[in-house]
């Protein structure tokens, strides 16, 4: 897996326990298409990794801002971050989706797996977490991410849900 952030990888290697993990911070293109990004980024993972690869974009879209910031999220949350819920509340809808696209260049073909969880963007109580974990408590629960347990967490995490249909793709393959 390519990826710089050691938190997302943590997540992937528990359901894909002989995943190796190439820490680049790859070059992400401006775009509001999803697997369009996943495709540059498995391309821009070709220059460094030969093999087969794995890349993931993540992404959250605020119902109140017609799903903004979407695969702005990013940007969004370095400039605004803990304001955010604010914005929400001010706005009268709290309600969020949280979204990762993976992106699997297997063998020379690209293939891409979605995952999806939908709640709302709270205050947090406690402010150490990453990124949007802080601020996005998924549906059914009454914290956010960063506040639940692990094994909580990863179990309803939209990255979890897009690794679920890569695992179930890999062992059609038989790779796992």
């Amino acid at each position: 897996m390519i990826t710089g952030n050691e938190n997302k990888f943590k997540e992937a290697q528990r359901l894909i326990p002989k995943l190796e993990r190439k820490a680049v911070n790859l070059t992400e293109i401006q775009e509001n298409d999803y697997i369009k990004i996943a495709s540059h980024k498995l391309d821009e993972a070709a220059k460094h990794v030969k093999s087969n690869i794995i890349v993931d974009d993540a992404s959250i879209e605020l119902e109140c801002l017609n799903g903004f910031p979407g695969p702005y999220a990013k940007d969004f949350f370095k400039k605004l971050g803990l304001k955010i819920p604010k914005i929400t509340e001010k706005l009268g809808n709290s309600k969020a989706k949280m979204r990762c696209t993976i992106g699997l260049n297997h063998n020379g073909e690209k293939y891409f797996f979605q995952g999806e969880v939908e709640g709302t963007i709270m205050e947090p109580k406690k402010e150490t977490g990453f990124d949007y974990d802080v601020i996005f408590c998924p549906k059914g629960y009454e914290r956010p991410f960063a506040e639940l347990p692990f094994e909580v967490k990863i179990k309803e995490s939209h990255r979890t849900k897009a690794l679920q249909k890569l695992v179930k793709f890999l062992k059609e393959k038989n790779e796992l």
